[in-house]
């Protein structure tokens, strides 16, 4: 989550601390394969949402009550404040929403336990997406610092604004993979960051460890913008 300008960043600041106790509580509540980003959406942006924090505002010795002073900030805050932070967080979480989406981010293996109407949905977006028979549990972001992948992602012109949060998202774990394992992991060979379109991804604060800290960890990047 990136603030477009300094007088939204308290709404940011407070969608971000949703997230991240709402990420807690699933990794505590919920199975390993349920901990993705589909969860995540339909967790927050469910109309469950509002039951759920009251649930945590009287579970106050759960996960040493950090959902529990969340939920109680959120529904002492007046009903437009409240509102606030929801649309902030629904809005920057709707590319998760979108059906093809939703589908692309479902590893094969759980679409097949599931309804026939799930599998024609992962093959819908298979076909929009060229990624012939590839789940996102078949390859890890640390193959790149082993140089046995090359990943692009690709996305058309019409749908970078919508879709930036996920671009932002895939640049900061490519990111994230390369620095945290600095100094003892290093990549075989410089792993080229190519941003095509850049300025439309919207503010970045990593931008500041790409020109910086990446490029001492293995990282070239390339970022391009056009001015016509």
């Amino acid at each position: 989550l990136e603030p477009s300008n300094q007088y939204s960043e308290h709404f940011y600041k407070m969608a971000f601390d949703i997230i991240q106790v709402s990420l807690e509580v699933i990794q505590h509540t919920l199975p390993k394969h349920a901990f993705n980003l589909n969860t995540l959406y339909d967790f927050i942006c469910g109309p469950g949402f509002i039951q759920r924090l009251k649930q945590w505002e009287q579970a106050e010795d759960f996960l040493e009550g950090r959902p529990a002073k969340m939920a109680h900030i959120l529904l002492a805050a007046g009903d437009e404040e409240r509102g606030s932070f929801l649309t902030t967080l629904k809005r920057n979480l709707s590319w998760i929403g979108f059906e093809k989406t939703k589908a692309f981010l479902t590893p094969q293996s759980e679409v097949v336990e599931h309804s026939s109407q799930n599998e024609i949905l992962l093959k819908e977006s298979l076909r929009d997406f060229p990624l012939k028979g590839l789940s996102l549990k078949d390859f890890s972001f640390e193959d790149l610092l082993n140089n046995k992948i090359d990943i692009f992602c690709v996305i058309p012109l019409d749908m970078i604004d919508a879709m930036s949060g996920f671009l932002r998202l895939f640049t900061n774990i490519v990111l994230g993979t390369v620095i945290r394992q600095s100094g003892y992991k290093n990549p075989q060979e410089k792993i080229l960051l190519l941003l095509d379109e850049f300025p439309r991804l919207g503010a970045m604060r990593q931008l500041i460890n790409i020109v910086t800290v990446a490029a001492g960890a293995g990282i070239e990047a390339f970022m391009v913008a056009q001015d016509k």
